[in-house]
């Protein structure tokens, strides 16, 4: 008797940014030999990436919203150019630099 209002879930809406490595020959003879988990596909971390450390914050912050009786609200984020990336780069390095002299 669980209430499907009540579950929640975190999920990753974007595209893939890289294709999986094909294996070698070598690995693919002998695929249990390489992979990192039993039955877990060989070639998966490099895709990955950041994503678990990403989605475990995103589950902490929702725990600490509901026990703050705050509302959790995330927005989405459309991509960014090279002209903002710079920007939000150089601000970081000047505040870094004046934290930091």
């Amino acid at each position: 008797n669980v209430d499907p209002e009540m579950i929640q879930c975190v999920f990753l809406a974007s595209n893939e940014v890289s294709k999986i490595s094909p294996l070698t020959d070598e690995q693919a003879s002998a695929p249990e030999k390489y992979g990192v988990l039993e039955n877990f596909r060989l070639r998966t971390l490099p895709v990955i990436g950041t994503i678990p450390a990403i989605f475990g914050q995103t589950m902490a912050t929702w725990v600490i919203c509901e026990l703050g009786n705050k509302p959790f609200a995330p927005a989405p984020m459309n991509g960014m150019g090279n002209n903002l990336k710079n920007k939000f780069y150089q601000r970081l390095r000047r505040r870094d630099l004046a934290n930091n002299p």
